[in-house]
């Protein structure tokens, strides 16, 4: 850059200084200024910092002025072949949800718009930071694009009024007992009895095969998972995480039922214990068995609580999940709490 040929300006503007730096780049002579300085001295004093960004901008790749958000993510998702396709899906949608941003030029988004957008959006806490997750990867990635010199992404945003986050619903005792306690008839029934003797999530559940169930030892072997693929195309999959491939102890009455079921003479061609590709039909057919509204994942909120409640520790808990200790001790704190005045109760009454 030392041929890098610029030259400073400054003048009154209003009642405060403006600053304004003329350079060549591409051959064209442009410029950047900056105003609202008390004094000309302080408008003297940021010239550096505005030499220093300007050089920086002038090592971007001018060919990707023009490109979106949206289109970057695109782009970007694409070249990213180690993620799997659910998760790509996933990304862009949260970037889809921004309804200013996604449409402006990467090079032209500001702090300023970032929070503005951030701001405003009326979603829950979680799938707020969701969003902002992605949005910071972008425009890290925007910068080893050469898109950007440097990210606009502030250390901190400022959170807009969030929806209450609710309790996590759990099944009561009266419920679980009411789906395992009869022989499955289809393949609907066993894979509700899986996530409630387990805690799998829906996506494992689904993945099972026969080959993982050793009854032998009485184990369950997790080590990949059945979800989107592709478009419209459903298939298997890695597990979610590195701890997501785990062994998982079977109890006496998931195996008796999964014999049960065995001897039905339901099999399938890919080895599968069910042919349900969708977590949406168990809303249906828990209402139908319970009469309450429950999804597939308040199982393993269930079986999660339960084995605290029984007195396990959360690294056990978090190691039957596949879950870091501290995932599991963040979602599940608010029961932790409980637990622990449940102790303190029963320690004041043994000594009083």
């Amino acid at each position: 850059m030392n041929d890098f040929k610029y030259n400073f300006t400054v003048r009154e503007k209003g009642s405060g200084w403006q600053l304004i730096l003329s350079y060549k780049d591409g051959g064209a002579w442009k410029q950047k200024t900056r105003s609202g300085f008390p004094r000309k001295r302080d408008a003297l004093a940021a010239r550096e910092e505005l030499l220093n960004m300007v050089k920086k901008d002038a090592h971007t790749d001018k060919t990707m002025s023009k490109i979106t958000l949206l289109e970057f993510a695109n782009l970007y998702l694409k070249n990213r072949p180690d993620l799997t396709y659910g998760s790509r899906l996933s990304y862009r949608l949260r970037i889809e949800s921004l309804p200013t941003l996604k449409s402006c030029a990467v090079k032209d988004i500001t702090y300023t718009m970032i929070a503005n957008e951030i701001a405003g959006l009326n979603m829950a806490r979680t799938t707020t930071d969701a969003i902002v997750i992605v949005l910071k990867m972008l425009l890290n990635a925007a910068v080893d694009y050469r898109i950007i010199a440097e990210t606009p992404f502030p250390k901190k945003l400022p959170v807009a009024k969030v929806k209450k986050e609710k309790r996590l619903r759990v099944l009561s005792r009266e419920e679980i007992d009411r789906i395992i306690s009869r022989p499955p008839q289809k393949d609907m029934d066993i894979l509700l009895i899986i996530m409630a003797c387990t805690g799998m999530r829906i996506g494992e559940a689904l993945g099972l095969t026969w080959q993982d169930i050793d009854f032998r030892r009485m184990e369950i072997r997790i080590n990949k998972q059945w979800g989107l693929v592709g478009p419209n195309k459903n298939g298997f999959k890695p597990v979610k995480n590195a701890l997501g491939n785990r062994t998982v102890p079977m109890s006496s009455i998931l195996a008796r039922r999964l014999t049960e079921y065995r001897d039905l003479g339901i099999f399938y061609m890919d080895g599968r214990l069910t042919r349900q590709n969708f977590a949406s039909p168990i809303r249906a057919r828990l209402r139908k068995l319970t009469g309450a509204e429950h999804s597939a994942h308040d199982f393993r909120h269930t079986f999660a609580t339960n084995m605290l409640a029984s007195g396990a520790d959360v690294a056990t808990v978090a190691a039957l999940l596949g879950d870091t200790i501290q995932t599991v001790t963040t979602v599940y704190l608010h029961y932790s709490e409980d637990l622990r005045k449940a102790a303190a109760a029963k320690v004041d009454r043994l000594y009083s």
